[in-house]
């Protein structure tokens, strides 16, 4: 019998795998029920995203590279709700779509709906317009890669 959870397999095997993204039938050998459960905790911690219908993609997890310099000297050392936010004050499409790659995009509109009292209205629905179109770009690529 292999040891750890399904869960914990699961996302080795993804952790371990070169390939961004991955199809539902790629772990056909675990059973269905079972791996769709494993899945579905997986992107409740923000590990994975779902792209498609059985298709899901690798969270980056870390703070991307910005096109320009935001107003702190470390941002390594800013906690990532903060800076999403502050890269959503001041939204630019390039820095919108690194920021769903790196954190997915429902972490980005959650972020966005949190800090809802600091973000003008104007910006904030601009915001969401480009959040919008950089997940279609996302899984639009994700597609073909698959």
């Amino acid at each position: 019998m292999r040891k750890g959870s399904l869960r914990a397999r699961v996302l080795h095997r993804i952790e371990t795998s070169s390939r961004p993204a991955f199809r539902l039938k790629d772990f056909s050998g675990y059973g269905y029920d079972q791996v769709g459960r494993a899945l579905r905790k997986l992107i409740a911690e923000d590990r994975i995203e779902r792209v498609g219908r059985g298709l899901y993609r690798k969270l980056r997890r870390r703070q991307p590279r910005l096109s320009f310099s935001r107003p702190w000297s470390r941002p390594a050392g800013v906690a990532d709700e903060i800076f999403i936010a502050t890269v959503l004050a001041n939204p630019s499409f390039e820095d919108i779509a690194r920021l769903c790659l790196s954190f997915g995009g429902r972490r980005v509109r959650e972020t966005m709906s949190l800090s809802a009292a600091e973000i003008p209205p104007a910006v904030r629905a601009e915001a969401a317009r480009m959040i919008a179109n950089a997940e279609r770009g996302i899984i639009d690529a994700y597609r073909q890669i698959t």
